[in-house]
């Protein structure tokens, strides 16, 4: 661990835990934003359109990947495995919401709304616990290209968000529920 890593570990932690709760308190609000804006374009980008997995994944991405970019500009310097950790963070996230609703929902065989709220936070938690530890834990040493690579696939990632939203494949991780529908009805 450098001395500049070794200064912001606390740091680190502590907005690690703020991220989370921020990024917890805004998908949750995202959770209506498409709703309340009349089904606004804009909104659908960035919030659920409809009751899938896929969009509730969206309502960890959004915020987390949003709040990367005020994020880099306080640890930039000191963890040069930035982009990668955010990147790793984001996927444990993300992979958590799909692992844990359906292991739930498979063994109860429904789902509720109590649970899948709890399993946001955790996904949400997660994604930053395990950002700050591959931060923590990085060598100082990283490679720009693993960098510019990083970065690059979470741009690809919020874009997926955005071309899925208006035209998702019709595979369960993106079928509503409650309609039977798949992207906006």
């Amino acid at each position: 661990m450098t001395v500049c890593q070794n200064k912001t570990a606390n740091k680190l932690i502590i907005m690690s835990v703020i991220g989370a709760v921020l990024t917890s308190v805004l998908g949750s609000l995202f959770h209506f934003v498409y709703e309340w804006t009349g089904e606004s374009f804009i909104a659908a980008l960035f919030s659920a359109v409809n009751e899938s997995t896929w969009e509730h994944m969206k309502l960890l991405f959004m915020p987390y990947f949003s709040l990367s970019f005020i994020e880099y500009f306080i640890y930039c310097k000191c963890y040069s495995n930035f982009f990668m950790a955010k990147l790793i963070g984001v996927l444990s996230g993300l992979l958590s919401i799909i692992v844990l609703f359906y292991s739930y929902v498979g063994v109860v065989g429904d789902n509720f709304v109590i649970i899948d709220i709890l399993i946001f936070i955790i996904s949400v938690f997660t994604a930053y616990g395990v950002a700050a530890f591959v931060m923590l834990k990085g060598d100082g040493e990283t490679n720009q290209k693993s960098e510019i690579f990083s970065l690059f696939m979470l741009v690809l990632i919020c874009a997926l968000f955005f071309i899925f939203t208006f035209n998702p494949p019709e595979i369960g991780l993106f079928l509503d529920p409650l309609s039977g529908g798949y992207g906006i009805q």
